[in-house]
């Protein structure tokens, strides 16, 4: 009722003395549990409305990588603006991975002296994961095969941001094509 879950853990098992009874048999050795914890799972909607959604956030990630190869195109050249979009694509794809890395990366040499390359090399990396941070977690894919929920909240707050990434990215098109002298054809 209040939305707790009571859950006893036994590391041990039960076995079936010979006159019937059972009796718990301890194991010597211990058990461990990961870092993130346990995780209980439980029907929160359909399968139909998530899938829906899922669907929605791909198109959504597909219009931004759209957006993104459009605003490219408009001052690089076409194989140019199509290896930023596909490099765009990678980073951001893989922004949860490096932000959860990040963490292991050492600053300093085996000798503890801090290396001003890794210093920068973490402060960049930091950085370019946290600008595509939304859109690398959003995973609709993984939480489909996962069985796990997108939340509308979810979806509401990535959609908002890859919309104004997007509408920047438009607008900023606009203005460099606008600005862009172009070769006109004069009949002569």
């Amino acid at each position: 009722g209040d939305g707790r879950f009571d859950l006893r853990i036994w590391n041990g098992s039960i076995r079936m003395l010979e006159d019937g009874r059972p009796v718990f048999v301890p194991n010597p050795a211990t058990i461990t549990f990961p870092v993130d914890g346990l995780e209980l799972s439980y029907a929160a909607g359909s399968y139909h409305m998530n899938f829906v959604r899922i669907v929605f956030v791909l198109w959504i990630k597909l219009a931004f990588l759209a957006a993104l190869g459009i605003w490219a195109g408009t001052f690089l050249s076409f194989p140019v603006a199509g290896l930023v979009s596909v490099g765009t694509f990678l980073v951001a794809e893989g922004a949860s991975f490096v932000q959860s890395s990040i963490d292991m990366f050492s600053l300093t040499d085996y000798d503890g002296n801090a290396e001003t390359w890794r210093v920068v090399a973490k402060a960049i990396a930091d950085t370019v994961s946290n600008l595509f941070l939304v859109y690398s977690e959003l995973k609709p894919t993984t939480r489909l095969a996962d069985g796990r929920l997108l939340s509308w909240y979810e979806v509401g707050g990535g959609s908002v941001v890859l919309a104004i990434a997007m509408s920047a990215l438009l607008l900023t098109g606009v203005y460099i094509m606008k600005r862009r002298e172009l070769a006109i054809y004069s009949g002569h």
